[in-house]
C-alpha cells in the first residue's frame, strides 16, 4: 500500500484520496491516516466498512484483484530497487478452495486481521476478521458458513 501510495502521487494526497473514496462509498466509521492500516491515532475502521472496501476492490479494480489474488509475483529491478519475488502470506490462497485473497495484517493494537474472499459456483463471499488469534481459521469458518446458506435479500 505504501509503494502504491508513493508511486502514484505524494503520500499525503493518497491518504486524502482514501478518505474521499471512503466518503463516496458511504463508509461512516472509517478514517485513514496512512495507506497500510498501521496503528496511528485517528486511524480506524470497522469490519463492515472493510468488507465494503473489499467488495468494491473485487468488483471495480480487476488489476488490484489480480495482485491480491497472486500467490507470488515478480517485481523487476529498477534503478531504485533490486528485483524480488514476494510470496503472498494469505494462507487461504494456498489452502481454501476458491480463495481470491485480499489482505492479511497484524498490528499491536488490532491483533491479527484478515479481509478474505472466495468464489464458488459463481458466488463470491467477502469476510472480515478483526482481532483474532486464528484469523485464517475464523475466515474459513465464515466462508464455509456463507457457502452453506442460500442468498437472502
Amino acid at each position: 500500500a505504501e509503494a502504491i501510495a508513493t508511486g502514484l502521487v505524494d503520500r499525503a494526497s493518497f491518504i486524502r484520496f482514501m478518505n474521499v473514496k471512503a466518503a463516496a462509498l458511504h463508509l461512516k466509521a472509517s478514517h485513514f491516516t496512512n495507506p497500510s492500516g498501521l496503528d496511528e491515532p485517528d486511524h480506524y475502521s470497522t469490519a463492515y466498512d472493510l468488507a465494503m472496501v473489499s467488495a468494491t476492490l473485487l468488483a471495480d479494480y480487476p488489476d488490484l484483484r489480480a495482485i491480491v489474488g497472486s500467490k507470488q509475483i515478480s517485481i523487476y529491478a529498477t534503478p531504485l530497487h533490486k528485483a524480488f519475488n514476494p510470496i503472498n502470506i494469505d494462507r487461504l490462497l494456498w489452502t481454501y478452495p476458491g480463495a481470491i485473497g485480499l489482505k492479511p495484517g497484524y498490528t499491536g493494537a488490532a491483533g491479527y486481521c484478515l479481509a478474505a474472499a472466495a468464489t464458488r459456483n459463481g458466488r463470491t463471499i467477502v469476510v472480515v476478521v478483526l482481532g483474532s488469534t486464528q484469523h485464517f481459521t475464523d475466515a474459513a469458518t465464515l466462508l464455509d458458513f456463507g457457502f452453506r446458506h442460500p442468498v437472502t435479500r
